[in-house]
């Protein structure tokens, strides 16, 4: 279309034109693909984030899980062990016994008034 146009003058404006068009269109397909690539970029680097940010967290859990467990054991096998049993009935019946003298001599007190 442009090599009928008799004109040179005519012809190289248009020529100059239709350069100057596609440059802009080239910048600003470039320009556009460097924009998709860092919103790529920013999506995956917050996609990362978040993929930390989880497993931190479950790190947390798990470690927490663990103590907790541990703790839970190491009360059970305290309580479960026949030593503390014998320490624990002993102490027991000296207070049941101990409160049973002292309610005794309160009513003893109380009659001989």
């Amino acid at each position: 279309m442009v090599a009928s146009i008799p004109d040179s003058e005519v012809k190289a404006t248009v020529l100059r034109l239709n350069d100057n068009q596609a440059k802009a269109i080239r910048e600003a397909t470039d320009r556009r693909e460097r924009e998709v690539a860092q919103a790529a970029e920013a999506r995956d680097a917050a996609a990362a984030d978040a993929a930390s940010s989880l497993q931190n967290s479950l790190t947390k859990l798990l470690v927490k899980q663990r103590v907790d467990a541990q703790r839970s054991d190491m009360f059970k096998s305290w309580f479960d062990r026949e030593t503390i049993a014998s320490a624990v009935g002993p102490i027991v019946m000296i207070s049941l016994a101990g409160s049973l003298i002292v309610a005794m001599c309160r009513a003893r007190h109380r009659r001989a008034r």
